[in-house]
């Protein structure tokens, strides 16, 4: 007969985000929320920030099997998660005054940021021949709201890790500030 292997870890996403993010993770904490259990669109998200510059590493996975080129689910959160950093940032006067006019970006709230988004969708929707791209708009939805309940709470109750990922961010945003004025300076040359 035919063998059949399951591989099974207690914590799921989590300990697969943690061996991603590797040695690099700033705090140990993997930030992790769902959403409610009777939700129509089941959504589990697991993040860690490591010390990496530039990229990010987000994946996305719909009903378990992997969408390499993301999709609605990523998007979700990608647009969910620089508000929430944001907010933070600003309800926790993380700015110094001489930074106010600092503008933060999306991409400086995902920097060195490995994160999982899992869904299991009903009647899924991909684009491209080999489903590489997850194409449900209700999909952004869902993952948009779990995020921002989820990660605006987790950062409440992890104070610590919270203001590391606020000074993060704006250090993220000063470097992309000042690498903009260096290239400004080097055109004018």
């Amino acid at each position: 007969g035919e063998k059949e292997e399951l591989f099974y870890e207690k914590s799921g996403i989590d300990a697969y985000v943690g061996e991603l993010a590797g040695d690099g993770k700033i705090f140990p904490k993997v930030a992790h929320f769902d959403n409610p259990d009777d939700s129509e669109i089941r959504v589990s998200v697991a993040v860690a920030w490591t010390k990496g510059y530039g990229r990010d590493n987000v994946l996305g996975f719909c009903n378990c099997v992997r969408q390499p080129e993301g999709g609605t689910h990523v998007t979700g959160l990608r647009l969910a998660m620089p508000g929430i950093v944001r907010k933070y940032i600003e309800d926790n006067s993380l700015l110094a005054a001489k930074d106010k006019d600092l503008k933060i970006e999306g991409s400086d709230c995902f920097e060195g940021v490995y994160a999982i988004v899992s869904i299991k969708h009903r009647s899924p929707v991909f684009k491209g021949q080999a489903k590489t791209t997850l194409a449900n708009s209700d999909a952004q939805g869902a993952v948009q709201k779990a995020v921002n309940a989820g990660l605006a709470q987790w950062l409440e109750e992890n104070p610590k890790e919270a203001r590391t990922i606020g000074a993060r961010a704006i250090a993220a945003a000063k470097a992309r500030v000042a690498a903009s004025k260096a290239r400004e300076q080097v055109r004018k040359q």
